[in-house]
Order: structure tokens, then C-alpha cells, then sequence
């Protein structure tokens, strides 16, 4: 992703529509973004951050804050950038919600992406979406790869490393890790919470039961033996309270049925004294058999009379409205003979309506036909605007793609010129190599002279050192003759032999002097003059050797100066003028390579873009011919039309005839609904009459019908009657007959419980002639006292087996915490091996999440150290300190900076100022390249860097923009932030921002 225009309207500092064109940086790919502090230099990336994501860069600008305050009231709040894409241009449109003064109601945020192909998309969150599809990253990883903020590197640097852990933790989001040990920390607090409830359980049972010691089998066996004791005693008191309470029912029950015989037989008694009331209501149950026989008739003459009466009453009612019917039947009778007349009427009025249907019919088919050949001549008007458009496209397309052709020609030269070019430039390096090298020998000749000094001053200090020891060996060797010669004399008598001499005669003796010299240390004064004979002569063979050595690289050097043809003497000075001018001239070349390559590079995208322009005006061509197909289509369309539209129907008005046809419609409707009223009332009348002509004759022949049988029905309940004396007897009687069902109930059940009276006082009188009554007071009393041992008994076992029960409950539970222990102690184990390994209590003394962070760490620090290399020239490697140290922990985060000039490794924190910031920046840099080859697939070709260049001195910021240049090269495109003097001199394109009368303004230079 390469910007190429951004405007900004009303937007942070700006208060104006301004617009920044990337692509006049194009060719350099590096840029200055400079300006005083405050002015709005990082607002250019926060507009960019929130045309693409909707957020600032910095995360501390709410994003609904981006309105200017000095902006006018009528002026919009948007951002819009153009960017490029796998060679594809993009441009999308947001704007945030802000306030207008004045208005309560804000105005909403909105966003609106076009792709290449014209398709737009709406909307936030489908932009946002769409965004992060199209960049592959989202709006934390973009401001991750994309800028590098002022300090955040520098920081992560020379922080603890604490505070580096969480600087990588928010770049990183490795939470997860700490979240993942801190539920562990949670789960051992938990299982050691289980564990100790366990116990606290575990204690609580063994103080319920009253066991002395751990052998819960022996306890729980001396209680069941109890429980089978106390058995034994209450099986033997409750057989006998068994014995006497059968014996005393037997004794109850043989007094209840004497009390029962007795009562039984006065029930009986004073039952037979009822018989003659009983005897009565049997007699009238059988008055009620008679009357039920006769109710038959007498309902029957009840109901024919009722009939008779009521078929009257409707004969009289039928009568009266025959009367009325046939006055309603004439009066419409005369409408009906009217019919005719009114048919005729009717088709008058639909003979009008048809006429007016076909007028109505043919004038919207001329409306629709004219309407038509409107729409055929607008189109044609179109198409033709159109077909200019294209021509248009078509003539600018022949006219670039002739330039691009002459463009495309000068490939081959170029290419040549390029070839050239490089041999050229291999020539300039191959010769700054041995410039180098030259270098290195003159330096390293320099060396071999300072250590032939060292090494002539040692050579002298030894020839020295080694004169006076021997001198001192020889003086020793005297002394310890000397010594010798006097203890052989010490005992020499005269006439004795000498044993040196042989001489007879001892004139003058050897004398033992006070300075005498044992053997040991003239064999010790003997080695220390052999070892420094050993030194003197190795120090002589150096000096000759360096001597050889010196000689050689003198000859080594004279021979690369005339390969080299420097005809001065060598200096310092000297290797700095001709490094110089190589430079020079590698740097002419490099600038004529870019600029080459550029234009190759150029004319390999001018290819692919004439392909796509050969293709459009193909596309063109095929459309044109389309075009005047369709217009040809369309002429004739439009002359069809016209042959066959009717003007007589241009003057009619469709309105007119369409209230004309509603009239003679209400007209017709009314009409009908006339003819059918009156049609539908004469028939109905007329049916009517008749239907109640009939009615009249069917009550009649019914009335006659009913007098005859009543008159039938009447002799024979008067006859009936006689039985029952006068009509009053019988009717009371009716009145009873529904109770003649109760009546003879109550006789039945009276001889039902007589005879089972009856029955059982002769049962009970057989059963009681054997037995008489005895008093139980005594025995209840008994019987109720061996009850009472006998529960006493039953609640003492039940107590012991209780107390058992509940005991080997306790056991039982007891057993499975033990067994729960067991299992949650593997299990708390576990954890907590897991929660020491990951919380750094191992033997790296390294959480899980600062190893996942080391692990992102290292690769962060093998791409930062690619750059690192470019600017301090091979010196620095920054290395992660990989050691526990003891007695410490949370390690694994430190670092360190490898010197090769010493071989030995440090503390960042001792690097310079200038190389603090290389080592920061090849941190940010390399972070950068990490996140974005993670990524996968990605294109994001722009770097914003936001850091202190003014720590560098003139040399580190030369490298530093080469170092930026060499990333340029990979066809990025770089703008730095800075109010840095010195880098306006050393890049020449960049946005000036300037802030007056409270807004800010910028100048591409």
C-alpha cells in the first residue's frame, strides 16, 4: 500500500481542504515531514490511520475529536485518500462524527471506499472490514509496520525488564499467557481450598464418633455386636406382651359379642313394632300402580287439547295474514307489469358504455405509443452521447499508447546502458575493496612497527637482565669455590696431601668467608640464567621475524599503491581523500543506476499498463459497434411508431371520458338493481300467497283431526275414574306418583333390615350360649406394661443401630475423602507443577509469557540486526542475555550489545546517545519487517518514522538516511519527522507544515 494523495478537510490542525501528493516522491522514496512542534507533522499519519481504520495512529485522540475548532461552520470534516494497491488504485472517503455550532444533532460518521472496478462500498463497518481484507492487517498491526513513534523504541531500550515485558506484551498481545497463569495460580488456590475442606471434613467425623483410635473396622464391629444383644432382649419381651395381648383380645372380643347379641336384639324388637305403619305404605304403593296406568290417558286427552287449542290460535293467525299478502302481491304487480320499458333503458345505457370503453381502449394505446417513441428518442439521445464519449476515450488512449510505444523502445538502451553502468560501478567497488584493504595494511604495517619498538625495547631489557645474572652466576660460582677450598682446608694437617694438589706443604690455607653459597643456589642462579638465555634468544628470533614481516608488507603495500596509482605517501589523510572520491563517484553511479532502473522499472509497469490500454480500446471498439447497432435499432423502432400513432386522439381527454363512462355505469347499476329488486319481490310475494293458502287448508283438516281424537280419549278416562271414586281422589294421587319408586323403597329396605335382624340374633344367640362376660381391667393393665418395656426395649436397639448406621456412615465418608484426597492430590499436583513452570519458578527462571516474548523477541532482533549492521558499519549486534543468573527471576527480556571490535558482549544502556537511537531505530525497523512477514502477503510499501534524529552526530545520520535509503530501494516510500536542520539539507523532498493565525498549512517542496 503506497498513498498518492490525501485530502484533508476541517481536520485536527487543518482548518482548510488540503491536499498532500505523494506521488512527486515517487522517484526518491525518501521525504522530510518537518515543521515546528504542534504544528500537525504526526496528524498527517493520524489522517491517513483514520481514512483507513477510523482511528488515530496514537490511540489518545478520541476519534470523535478530529473536527478542528477553528474550522467555519459550513465547512465538511473528511478525510480522502487515493492509494495504489498490487499496482491498483483505491480511494476512500471517511469522516468522523462531530458537532456543528449551532445544531444539537452531530453528524454522523461516515465512510465510502471505490475499487478499482468503480464498485462502491457504504457504510463503517463493511469499509472496516473490507479494508482489513484488502491490507491483510488491522488498524494495531498497520501502526505497528507503518510508523515507528517518536520514543516508544528508545524506551523499550533502556527500560527494566519489567517494563520491557510489557512494551512487548501491548505490541505482541501475549495477555492470554498471563491470563493462562493466573488461572492456574487460581486453580492451586482453589484445590488447596478442596484440600483443606477435605480435612477440615475429615477431622470433623472423627470427633462425631467416639472412637479412641483409627481402627474404625474393630469400632464398628463392637457396635453391631451391641446391636445384636439388645436384639436378643427385645425379641424375648415382645413374644411375651405378644402372648398376653392375643390373650386379651380373645377375651375382648368374646365381651363384644355378647354386647352385640344384646344390642341386636333390642334393634330388632323395636323394628317389629313398625310392621303396621309399613303394611299402610305398601297398600298405597299399589294405589300409585293403578294411577300410573291411567296417567297414560290422562296426559293424552291433556295434550290433544292443548294441540286443539294452539292449532286454533295459528289458523286465526294464518288467516289474518293472507289478507295483508295478497293487498302487498297487486301493489307490486303493477311495478312488474312496467319491466319492459325498463329493460329497454338498459340497453340504451350499456350500447354507450361499450362505445366509450373502445374510445377509452384506443386512446391509452395512442398515450402508450407516443410515450414510447419519447422514451426510443431520449435513449437515442443517450446512446449518442455516449458513442461521443467513446470516440473521445478512443482518440485519448491511440494518442498515449503512440507515446507509450516511443517510450517502451528505448528498453534495450537502457538496458545496455545499464550493464555498463554496473561493470562500471564493480570497477569503483572492486577498487574501494582494495582501498580498504589498503587501509587495513597500512594500519596493520603501523602495528608491526609499534610491536618491532615493543619487542627491540624488550629485546634490550633481557640482553640486560641476562649480563648481570651471568655476571652474578660467576661471582656465585667464586664464592661457592671459595667456600669449597676452605672446608677442605679447615682440616688439612701439614705433611698431609693436598687432595687438590697432592703438595705436602700448606704455606696458605683457604679461609670459610661469611658470604658463602650453597649448591641449591647456584643450581637455582644456573636455571634463572638459562631461562632468560631462553627469552633473549626467543625475543631475538621475534625481533628477526617482525623484521621479515615488516620488509614484506612494505613490498605487500608498494604493489597495491601502483594497482591502486597513489603516487603520494601513505596517511590518513591519504585513504580519506581517495575514499572520498570513490565515494563520489559510487554515489554518481548509484544515483544514475536508481534513476536507470527507475525508468526500466517504469517501463515494465508502462507494459502492463499498454496491455490494459490495448485491451480498453479494444473494449471500446467492440463497444462503439454496439452503439450503432443500437441506434440503428432504435431509429427504426421510432419511425414504426410514428407510422402508426393516430392524432385524431391527441385532442381527446382521458379524464372526460372516464367521468363520462362512471356516469352511465351509476346509471346502469341503478337500474338494475331496480329491475332485480322488483322481479325478486313479485316472485317472492307470489310464493308467499300460495305457501300460506296451503298453511290454511293443512290447520284446518289438523283441528278437525284432534277434536275427534279427544273426544275418543275423553270417554276412556272417564271410565277409568270409577276405580277411583271422585276426580279429586285420582288428581291427589297423580301428584304422589313420582314418589311410588321412594314409597316402595322405604317398604323394602324395612323388610330387608327385619329379616337381617332376624338372622343375626339367632347367629349371635348360637355364639353366645358358651361364653360369659369377664372383667379386663387387670389384664389391659398387664398387657400395657409389657408394651411399655417392650418399646423402652425397641427404642434402645434402634438407638444402637442407629448409632451404628451412622458411624459406618461416617466410615464410609471418611474412606472416600481419603480416596477424594488421593485424587485431588494428584490432581493439585499437577497444577501446581504447571503454575510454578509457567509463573518462572523452573530452572530458566522464565514465565511462559516472557518465553513466548523471548521467542518474538529474538525474531524481532535477527531482523533489527540486519540493520543494525548497516549502521555501525559491522560494529553492533544486539543480543537477548540467555542466562538465569542465581537468586534471580522473571528473566529472559534483557538485553545486550555485542561488540565485534572487542569480541566482548554488554548492557545496552552503555551504548551512546547516537548509538542508542541506531539501535533503537533498527529495532522499530526490524519490527516492522517482522510484523509485516507474519502477516503473509501483505503489501505495505510506507514507513512513517517519528524518532529523535538529533542525537546522531554527522556521520551517524549519513548512515542512518543510507541505511533508509538502502529500505527505499525495495520500493518503499519513507517520510521522516523531524525539525531536524540538518536533515533538510541532506533530503531534498519533504512537506513543510507551518502553523499561523491558529491553523496549520503545508508546502510540497
Amino acid at each position: 500500500m503506497i498513498p498518492k494523495l490525501l485530502t484533508i478537510s476541517a481536520f485536527g490542525p487543518y482548518a482548510n481542504c488540503t491536499q498532500m501528493d505523494f506521488s512527486s516522491f515517487d522517484q526518491d522514496g525518501l521525504f522530510l515531514i518537518t515543521g515546528p512542534t504542534g504544528s500537525g507533522k504526526t496528524m498527517i499519519f493520524d489522517a491517513i490511520t483514520f481514512a483507513l481504520y477510523g482511528q488515530s495512529s496514537g490511540g489518545v485522540r478520541e476519534k470523535d475529536s478530529f473536527r478542528c475548532d477553528h474550522a467555519s461552520p459550513d465547512a465538511l470534516t473528511y478525510v480522502e485518500l487515493e492509494f495504489l494497491l498490487h499496482q491498483q488504485s483505491y480511494v476512500i472517503k471517511r469522516s468522523p462524527k462531530y458537532f456543528v455550532p449551532g445544531k444539537k444533532t452531530p453528524k454522523q460518521p461516515k465512510a465510502l471506499l471505490t475499487l478499482p472496478d468503480g464498485k462502491m462500498i457504504e457504510g463503517t463497518k463493511e469499509v472496516n472490514n473490507k479494508i482489513i481484507q484488502l491490507l491483510g492487517v488491522d488498524d494495531k498491526q498497520f501502526k505497528q509496520i507503518v510508523m515507528i513513534a517518536q520514543g516508544e523504541f528508545t524506551k523499550l531500550i533502556f527500560s527494566s525488564s519489567d517494563d520491557r515485558e510489557k512494551v512487548l506484551r501491548d505490541l505482541f498481545h501475549t495477555e492470554i499467557y498471563q491470563e493462562l497463569e493466573e488461572k492456574l495460580k487460581q486453580k492451586v488456590k482453589d484445590y488447596q481450598v478442596k484440600y483443606n475442606q477435605l480435612f477440615q471434613r475429615k477431622d470433623g467425623l472423627k470427633k462425631e464418633m467416639e472412637c479412641q483410635n483409627e481402627d474404625y473396622k474393630a469400632y464398628l464391629d463392637h457396635l453391631h455386636q451391641l446391636c445384636i444383644v439388645e436384639e436378643k432382649k427385645y425379641d424375648e419381651k415382645n413374644e411375651n406382651y405378644q402372648k398376653q395381648s392375643q390373650l386379651l383380645q380373645v377375651q375382648t372380643l368374646n365381651n363384644q359379642r355378647i354386647e352385640q347379641y344384646q344390642k341386636t336384639k333390642e334393634k330388632y324388637l323395636e323394628l317389629k313394632k313398625q310392621e303396621k305403619t309399613y303394611h299402610q305404605l305398601k297398600e298405597k304403593v299399589d294405589q300409585l300402580n293403578q294411577v300410573q296406568e291411567i296417567q297414560v290417558i290422562y296426559h293424552q286427552q291433556q295434550q290433544l287439547k292443548n294441540q286443539y287449542l294452539h292449532s286454533k290460535e295459528e289458523l286465526e293467525k294464518l288467516i289474518s295474514k293472507q289478507k295483508q299478502k295478497h293487498k302487498e302481491f297487486r301493489d307490486i304487480d303493477l311495478l312488474y307489469q312496467q319491466l319492459p320499458q325498463q329493460e329497454q333503458l338498459k340497453l340504451q345505457l350499456q350500447q354507450q358504455e361499450n362505445h366509450l370503453l373502445e374510445k377509452i381502449t384506443q386512446l391509452n394505446q395512442y398515450q402508450v405509443d407516443f410515450k414510447q417513441k419519447e422514451s426510443y428518442l431520449q435513449r437515442l439521445k443517450e446512446l449518442n452521447t455516449n458513442k461521443q464519449d467513446f470516440i473521445s476515450k478512443q482518440e485519448k488512449i491511440e494518442k498515449r499508447l503512440d507515446k507509450d510505444y516511443e517510450t517502451i523502445q528505448s528498453e534495450e538502451r537502457l538496458k545496455l546502458e545499464l550493464k555498463n553502468l554496473q561493470e562500471s560501478y564493480q570497477t569503483i567497488h572492486d577498487k574501494k575493496i582494495k582501498l580498504h584493504r589498503l587501509s587495513d595494511e597500512y594500519d596493520h604495517l603501523n602495528q608491526e612497527y609499534d610491536q618491532k619498538s615493543d619487542i627491540e625495547e624488550q629485546y634490550l631489557s633481557l640482553e640486560k637482565d641476562l649480563n648481570n645474572q651471568k655476571h652474578k652466576l660467576e661471582l656465585d660460582n667464586q664464592y661457592y669455590r671459595y667456600h669449597q677450598a676452605g672446608i677442605l682446608a679447615k682440616d688439612l694437617n701439614d705433611n698431609q696431601p693436598c687432595p687438590v694438589c697432592g703438595s705436602l706443604h700448606h704455606p696458605h690455607l683457604a679461609k670459610i668467608d661469611d658470604h658463602f653459597i650453597t649448591n641449591e643456589q647456584l643450581d637455582k642462579q644456573t636455571q634463572l640464567v638459562e631461562q632468560l638465555t631462553e627469552q633473549y634468544n626467543e625475543c631475538y628470533r621475534q625481533l628477526l621475524l617482525k623484521k621479515q614481516l615488516i620488509e614484506t608488507t612494505q613490498k605487500q603495500l608498494g604493489r597495491m599503491c601502483q594497482e591502486l596509482q597513489i603516487q603520494e605517501e601513505l596517511s590518513k589523510e591519504t585513504f580519506i581523500k581517495e575514499l572520498s572520491i570513490l565515494l563520489q563517484e559510487e554515489k554518481g553511479m548509484k544515483q544514475a543506476y536508481q534513476e536507470m532502473d527507475n525508468q526500466l522499472k517504469y517501463i515494465q509497469k508502462l507494459k502492463i499498463s499498454v496491455n490494459k490500454s490495448e485491451d480498453d480500446l479494444k473494449g471500446i471498439l467492440q463497444t462503439l459497434e454496439h452503439l450503432n447497432q443500437n441506434i440503428q435499432e432504435l431509429e427504426k423502432q421510432v419511425n414504426y411508431i410514428e407510422g402508426r400513432l393516430d392524432k385524431q386522439y391527441a385532442s381527446l381527454s382521458l379524464n372526460q371520458l372516464q367521468e363520462d363512462l362512471q356516469g352511465i355505469r351509476q346509471q346502469l347499476q341503478s337500474l338494475n338493481k331496480k329491475i332485480k329488486q322488483t322481479e325478486m319481490q313479485y316472485h317472492q310475494l307470489k310464493e308467499l300467497s300460495v305457501s300460506i293458502d296451503s298453511q290454511i287448508q293443512l290447520h284446518t283438516k289438523q283441528i278437525n283431526h284432534t277434536e275427534s281424537q279427544f273426544n275418543i280419549i275423553h270417554e276412556q278416562y272417564l271410565e277409568a275414574l270409577k276405580h277411583f271414586g271422585l276426580e279429586e281422589h285420582f288428581l291427589s294421587l297423580l301428584n304422589e306418583v313420582d314418589k311410588k319408586e321412594e314409597y316402595n323403597e322405604v317398604y323394602q329396605q324395612y323388610q330387608i333390615q327385619l329379616l337381617s335382624l332376624k338372622k343375626q340374633v339367632d347367629q349371635l344367640s348360637k355364639e353366645v350360649s358358651n361364653i360369659q362376660y369377664v372383667d379386663l381391667n387387670n389384664q389391659k393393665v398387664y398387657v400395657n406394661q409389657l408394651k411399655e418395656e417392650c418399646l423402652l426395649q425397641q427404642k434402645t436397639l434402634e438407638n444402637n443401630k442407629m448409632n451404628y448406621m451412622m458411624n459406618k456412615s461416617r466410615v464410609d465418608e471418611i474412606n472416600r475423602i481419603d480416596e477424594k484426597i488421593e485424587k485431588e492430590a494428584r490432581d493439585y499436583q499437577r497444577y501446581l507443577d504447571l503454575a510454578e513452570l509457567t509463573s518462572g519458578k523452573n530452572q530458566s527462571r522464565v514465565s511462559l509469557e516472557r518465553y513466548v516474548l523471548a521467542a518474538y523477541f529474538e525474531n524481532v532482533l535477527m531482523y533489527a540486526n540486519k540493520i543494525m549492521e548497516r549502521l555501525s558499519q559491522g560494529r553492533y549486534q544486539l543480543l537477548r542475555r540467555d542466562y538465569a543468573s542465581k537468586g534471580r527471576s522473571q528473566q529472559g527480556l534483557e538485553l545486550d550489545v555485542l561488540d565485534l571490535e572487542s569480541g566482548m558482549s554488554r548492557d545496552v544502556k552503555t551504548l551512546s546517545g547516537g548509538e542508542s537511537f541506531k539501535a533503537a531505530l533498527s529495532l522499530a525497523l526490524g519490527l516492522s519487517q517482522m510484523i509485516q512477514n507474519y502477516a503473509g502477503g501483505i503489501e505495505l510499501k510506507t514507513l512513517f518514522i517519528d524518532e529523535g534524529f538529533g542525537t546522531l552526530d554527522s556521520q551517524s545520520l549519513d548512515q542512518a538516511i543510507n541505511c533508509l535509503i538502502d529500505i527505499q530501494q525495495d520500493d518503499k516510500l519513507i517520510g521522516i519527522i523531524s525539525h531536524v536542520g540538518e536533515l533538510q539539507d541532506r533530503i531534498d523532498h519533504g512537506i513543510i507544515v507551518t502553523r499561523k493565525d491558529k491553523e496549520s498549512k503545508i508546502t510540497i517542496r
